[in-house]
């Protein structure tokens, strides 16, 4: 009878640390959501700093897909990078038109 509970228990150990080592542990880290936003006006320009006074890097043209990084306090403007470029810039919010989100749903970035 001893010889039969020695096997059950060794047996229950390693099928317990197979099911251990063999099951996925859950991320920690849920994926970062991307949030792209289209520019809705003829007349958009991504500026070096936020405000009208930044200087002017490029044009932007109406239709175009940027990424949103996030927004200055109370979502004025909008730090956008550029696709395929990777440029980053800003644009004043009301020239892009968010694709799925609200904007007061955009991170709070340091300028």
């Amino acid at each position: 009878m001893s010889r039969r509970l020695i096997l059950f228990v060794i047996l229950s150990v390693l099928m317990a640390s197979f099911v251990f080592v063999a099951a996925p542990a859950n991320a920690s880290n849920p994926a970062a959501t991307t949030i792209t936003g289209t520019i809705r006006s003829h007349i958009a320009r991504l500026r070096a700093t936020p405000g009208t006074r930044g200087t002017i890097m490029t044009k932007l043209t109406r239709g175009q897909t940027v990424v949103v990084l996030g927004a200055l306090k109370h979502w004025h403007w909008l730090k956008v990078q550029l696709q395929p470029s990777g440029q980053v810039g800003w644009v004043a919010s009301f020239l892009v038109h968010l694709n799925g989100v609200r904007l007061r749903s955009v991170p709070i970035v340091a300028f």
